[in-house]
């Protein structure tokens, strides 16, 4: 427990921490400041929607512009392009969200439309700096936020309907429980993945014969993480939340981003490439295109069935919201977001320490073998020294 303690003080984990919690801090500040000429409005009273909007159409239009999948292959420096279009959307949006089209546009609304929209922007620069300095993703981090500033209210909700009598305890304890076996659930897909067996063939290394060795390569089921939960949010914006139209919206929307972006992450034909130079094959799968083929079906059957699991909490649950008049802050894809976005916090912490600590043994490892280099040194100036005497 104590060397776990001291690994903790010694690496980055708390210092991104710490960057985190300050930079959400100045964004709950944000939410307070009023905005002149307004009587309603805050500096974020834009939020983080608009991002969400400009990223989900970017996403939706990169198979039919040409312009957009050529940045999305070109590696690192096609999608700094990508983000950099994504933030120019996100300002339209923010200013279009913003705008009220029934009242006369004047100098002073003008001001205020300006001023919600260069919030939002700060809003998304901030989120991108807790994912840069801090852990996690700093856009799902403010909707997280955003969750656990609503869960007061719905707690007190419950309760004022049961000293109403309008509800039983055995009812108020149903949403309760389904939340903790929907968070279950989410985890449960988030982790589960299908292995794929490789096999190596007997090769020479050397001088030495290395035997034939076995590998399995991990799919996920849901490699898309929460991106299509975040990809839903937008429409709680435009739709009433207690709708059963809104039910069906969502579960049908939740379901198709899933599989769309776990369907856009990975490449089989690097896997398969790889495999191939390596040495390495599946049994009874042709290599090259048959092994690409044989990762892509397997990846396309997984996640659509990972979809369909997000689906199926969403289309639960949401009927048991709605059908309890529970608030929006407890919808399935918020619950969703904040499942993932606490694994994602973990998962970050612990790789990053096992990081820190691999690359300290190494250092520790360097440091040595140059002491022993510099002490043999000494020891042979040493000798050359007695032999001139």
């Amino acid at each position: 427990m104590t060397d776990v303690a001291a690994q903790f003080q010694s690496s980055s984990v708390p210092k991104r921490l710490l960057v985190t919690a300050g930079l959400l801090t100045a964004t709950r500040l944000g939410h307070v400041i009023p905005v002149p000429g307004s009587e309603s409005l805050t500096l974020f009273s834009g939020g983080i929607t608009p991002y969400l909007l400009a990223a989900v159409l970017v996403s939706l239009l990169r198979p039919f512009l040409s312009s957009l999948s050529a940045h999305f292959e070109a590696g690192a420096s096609g999608r700094e392009k990508l983000d950099s279009i994504t933030r120019y959307v996100t300002a339209v949006f923010a200013v279009l969200l913003v705008v009220d089209f029934s009242a006369p546009l004047n100098l002073a609304s003008a001001h205020t439309v300006l001023t919600v929209a260069a919030g939002s922007m700060l809003l998304l620069f901030i989120a991108e700096e807790i994912t840069e300095s801090g852990l996690g993703s700093g856009v799902a981090w403010l909707v997280l936020i955003d969750i656990a500033r609503g869960f007061p209210g719905v707690f007190s909700q419950l309760f004022g309907l049961l000293n109403d009598e309008k509800i039983g305890m055995m009812v108020a304890l149903i949403p309760i429980a389904a939340v903790f076996l929907i968070l279950a659930l989410v985890v449960a897909i988030e982790t589960a993945q299908r292995k794929i067996t490789v096999m190596y063939s007997a090769r020479v290394v050397g001088r030495q014969m290395m035997a034939g060795q076995k590998n399995a390569i991990p799919v996920k089921v849901n490699s898309a993480g929460i991106i299509g939960a975040l990809a839903v949010l937008p429409i709680f914006f435009f739709f009433p939340a207690g709708n059963f139209a809104t039910v069906i919206l969502a579960t049908l929307l939740i379901g198709f981003f899933t599989w769309y972006y776990s369907g856009s992450t990975g490449d089989p034909n690097e896997i398969a490439k790889t495999i191939q130079n390596s040495g390495g094959y599946i049994p009874g799968i042709r290599p090259g295109e048959g092994i690409a083929s044989h990762f892509s079906d397997i990846s396309d059957k997984i996640s659509l069935g990972g979809a369909a699991g997000f689906a199926l909490i969403t289309l639960i649950w949401e009927s048991i919201r709605v059908g309890l008049d529970l608030p929006g802050p407890l919808a399935a894809p918020f619950l969703i977001i904040a499942a993932g976005t606490i694994m994602e916090l973990l998962n970050q912490g612990q790789g990053r320490m096992m990081l820190e600590q691999g690359d300290g043994h190494m250092m520790r490892a360097a440091a040595k073998a140059r002491e022993g280099v510099q002490s043999k040194r000494r020891g042979n100036q040493r000798k050359k020294k007695k032999r001139r005497r």
